[in-house]
């Protein structure tokens, strides 16, 4: 696979931004000046009070009141009924961008914004009913263990195990928490984790939690993992110059905000040679990526052996929960 290309805007575009921006600030700088003197009534709340410094001062404030305030409109929307496919707005109007007026009526919207991908929010429908069903066959609790609670839990994991290829999953109900506390028991002090410049926010916090020294390498650049893993291979550790205890590489198989596909083949190349672990994050890609939907494994025809960790998402191509699979190597799963 090449390497993406970055469609960067024109300077033209980019220019006229940051202009705007500034002229929008200055003019928030101003306003805030002459309305101190002539309508102090209106920074009490900016002010210290009664002993007690302000909650907020100018500038964390500014953004809120001399920025976003100019398009309130767009914003904070009243809804009723639930976050389905559709979703019902309140029709309000105001003069100021600051106090709203319901105007009585409503208006019916596509809703492409919400997390509601299974009308989990409705109290009726197919979803809905399978699970009042399961809760009543079999029950829930918070107790202990969720292997020991509920057989359901059992059996999803091995059904993902069978779908997937893979040892042996670990179901968890949140995918900031799958990747927040997967690094910190991979790896430490005295390994090295290699992430992509773009990688999502939680495995970012995650690798910073482990206490891992952190090295990130240009989006989906091979050269440049390549030269930072040559480095790392070569040098190891900064002023000790010991070898890592373990390199881990951490990937996104489909940006979810870019767009842009890992390039798994390069990837496992890089591997073989420099013989480091490998993760990759399919929250956006399985269920949706390789003839029979089981990610980039399975696009590019790759034994998902390979790859010593995979975590996908239940909730954009599948169902509520987020997992995590391991590779054959036990002591990395």
């Amino acid at each position: 696979m090449p390497d993406p290309v970055v469609d960067d805007p024109p300077y033209l575009i980019i220019l006229t931004t940051y202009i705007s921006f500034l002229v929008v600030i200055f003019l928030g700088h101003i306003q805030d000046f002459f309305a101190q003197w002539f309508h102090p009534s209106t920074y009490q709340h900016l002010r210290p009070q009664n002993g007690y410094a302000s909650l907020y001062d100018d500038f964390e404030s500014f953004y809120t009141r001399r920025m976003k305030q100019r398009i309130n409109d767009c914003f904070e929307r009243p809804t009723a009924g639930v976050s389905g496919r559709h979703i019902v707005l309140l029709d309000r109007t105001t003069e100021d961008n600051v106090r709203f007026q319901l105007v009585g009526t409503a208006t019916s919207t596509l809703n492409l914004s919400s997390y509601n991908y299974l009308g989990f929010a409705q109290s009726e429908g197919p979803c809905a009913d399978a699970i009042e069903e399961a809760i009543c066959r079999d029950g829930i609790s918070m107790a202990g263990p969720y292997r020991v609670s509920t057989k359901l839990h059992v059996e999803v994991e091995d059904q993902i195990a069978r779908f997937l290829g893979k040892e042996a999953p670990m179901v968890f109900s949140i995918g900031f928490a799958a990747n927040s506390t997967l690094f910190p028991s991979l790896v430490e002090n005295g390994c090295l984790i290699l992430s992509d410049e773009l990688n999502h926010a939680s495995i970012r916090f995650g690798a910073r939690l482990s206490g891992a020294a952190i090295e990130v390498f240009a989006h989906n650049n091979m050269a440049s993992l390549e030269n930072k893993l040559r480095e790392a291979v070569s040098q190891g550790q900064p002023r000790t110059h010991r070898p890592w205890q373990k390199i881990l590489v951490t990937v996104e198989g489909l940006f979810s905000m870019e767009g842009t596909m890992c390039n798994l083949p390069r990837i496992l190349e890089l591997k073989k040679k420099y013989k480091f672990h490998l993760f990759i994050d399919e929250a956006h890609s399985i269920g949706a990526i390789g003839s029979q939907g089981r990610g980039f494994c399975d696009y590019f025809k790759a034994d998902p052996a390979e790859v010593n960790i995979l975590m996908g998402t239940f909730t954009k191509p599948f169902w509520g929960k987020w997992w995590l699979c391991g590779g054959q190597q036990g002591d990395h799963r």
